[in-house]
């Protein structure tokens, strides 16, 4: 019974690792014999080990040096490495047996079949293959709530995701969301510092609050879904202003003017606090502000593993002024983010300019200030 040692220090059991090379000393190899059971994984972790052992002579002469001998391995996935020779434990007049060392990481979960070849002394070639069955590594997320208008089509995010594997790729993964009013649309997977974040776009026909789901799926077959809530409100009653002094400004295109949003500081009170930035263009600014943690499943802190709502705030900012929001996050939040001392966020406003009727919602992906807030 051999282990395999994956390099991030978990352990994978590997049964009756005996890819054997028979052969008179010193080194008249001939093919392959014996059995190797199949090794197991996980996509995105690196595995390092014995793939494969042979013996070559006796004792009665004595062991040809390991480094006569070079091998190589076929993963199986389209790659191959080069594998070191180690001297094997030996039994007195038994056998001279030698050990074949290599180290890879699948970048996806499924069956491959890798193949060992080794050269020998005198030109002699052995080969050999077996099978490596791969898992998926696990998913993690978080469904995001958000504010919607009435009638308005928008663009948003609504969840975040994490993979342990570290290989994975936006274009590894489909979503599917289930507004919650019974419809359901594809939604996009882009990537984001410390994982990935799921986006839809959707227009909502009525007011009120809507349960949505968010579904994900990826290549290797995984599966895992996340909700939320989306507040929708009434098209505001617009009144004209009158038309007096200078013109207003129109915005580029005829598309809203976008609000601000600074980086969010963790006081040592333990709140997070946010600025939030009316444009000037804009009469005034009401909405809500929300931060979310991303999700980080290999942070040594179990409470980051997965995207936490850190809390919201509502805005109302006159044009051209800015306001200072703050959230409080759970206590035991708030000590797992200190201990981390570097954590990714993500910061969405919804809004609409009372003035224009024109609503938007945008968002910052940065890192959280672990400092008190300038005055």
């Amino acid at each position: 019974m051999r282990l395999w040692r994956a390099v991030t220090g978990r352990t994978i059991l590997l049964l009756g690792v005996a890819a054997v090379l028979g052969g008179a000393h010193p080194g008249a190899a001939q093919a392959f014999a014996g059995t190797t059971s199949q090794i197991g994984g996980t996509e995105g972790i690196g595995l390092s080990g014995t793939v494969a052992t042979f013996s070559d002579g006796t004792l009665l002469l004595p062991c040809t040096s390991p480094s006569t001998y070079t091998a190589t391995i076929d993963w199986g996935d389209g790659t191959s490495s080069a594998a070191s020779v180690d001297q094997g434990s030996t039994v007195l007049l038994g056998s001279c047996n030698y050990a074949v060392n290599g180290s890879h990481t699948y970048a996806e979960a499924g069956s491959y079949t890798y193949g060992v070849t080794v050269h020998g002394p005198g030109g002699a070639v052995n080969t050999g293959s077996r099978t490596a069955t791969i898992a998926d590594a696990p998913l993690s997320t978080a469904g995001i709530d958000f504010s919607a208008t009435r009638g308005t089509s928008f663009t948003t995010t609504v969840a975040t995701l994490g993979d342990a594997n570290s290989l994975a790729r936006a274009a590894d993964f489909s979503a599917t969301i289930s507004w919650g009013d019974g419809t359901s649309a594809a939604g996009s997977v882009t990537s984001i510092p410390g994982g990935f974040a799921v986006a839809g776009t959707h227009s909502y026909a009525a007011t009120g609050d809507f349960r949505f789901t968010v579904a994900i799926h990826d290549v290797g077959g995984n599966q895992i879904s996340a909700s939320a809530t989306a507040n929708v409100r009434a098209t505001p009653t617009v009144t004209p202003p009158p038309v007096t002094g200078p013109p207003t400004t129109t915005p580029p295109n005829g598309r809203p003017v976008k609000l601000g949003l600074s980086r969010p500081v963790l006081a040592r009170g333990g709140t997070v606090v946010v600025r939030v930035s009316c444009p000037a263009g804009a009469s005034l600014c009401r909405g809500r502000i929300t931060v979310t943690t991303l999700a980080s499943p290999r942070s040594k802190f179990a409470a980051l593993r997965t995207a936490h709502l850190l809390g919201t705030s509502l805005f109302i900012v006159p044009g051209g002024s800015k306001a200072e929001l703050s959230v409080r996050p759970k206590r035991v939040v708030v000590a797992e983010l200190r201990k981390a001392g570097s954590v990714g966020v993500l910061t969405s406003a919804s809004s609409y300019d009372a003035g224009t009727g024109r609503s938007e919602t945008v968002t910052l992906r940065t890192t959280l200030h672990l400092a008190s807030p300038s005055p």
